[in-house]
């Protein structure tokens, strides 16, 4: 999975960063599954160690700046914002048929509110909109993840 983010403002330090761990918890396979869920301080520490924080790298940088990350693999977050809140545009990218689709819906809006955007689209976008119809049936039956 890519996610593309785009700045909308200029963001610093203390401006809510994307933040990319460059550490992949061994935990998380698919053998043992997969449970994605938001992490404080102390729940890095469990995970990647005292020194977590020397494999994070901050997206810092002027409105306009694009950041791509593989979200699948790599454990992120959007930093804390002490100064100034973060204004980004956010677009993710998944195979056809991810791995995990329960949380690939995380758009804001309902499978009928995209049906009807699709619409007008031609074919290969109505199939990129609605990849979830293309899935197994139970795949399918499983609701999206909320926001």
């Amino acid at each position: 999975m890519l996610k593309v983010a785009v700045y909308l403002n200029d963001v610093g330090s203390d401006g809510g960063p994307f933040q990319l761990f460059s550490r992949v918890d061994e935990r998380q396979n698919d053998r043992h599954g997969y449970r994605y869920h938001e992490a404080d301080e102390v729940h890095f520490r469990e995970l990647f160690g005292e020194n977590y924080a020397d494999s994070v790298t901050s997206c810092t940088g002027p409105a306009g700046t694009v950041v791509f990350a593989d979200t699948a693999k790599y454990f992120h977050r959007g930093a804390p914002a002490f100064a100034r809140d973060r204004a980004a545009a956010f677009f993710s990218y998944f195979a056809r048929r991810p791995r995990h689709p329960f949380f690939c819906e995380r758009s804001g809006l309902t499978r009928d509110q995209l049906a009807v955007i699709a619409a007008g689209l031609p074919k290969r976008q109505q199939d990129a909109v609605l990849w979830h119809q293309a899935l197994p049936l139970p795949l399918r039956m499983i609701p999206p993840a909320p926001l």
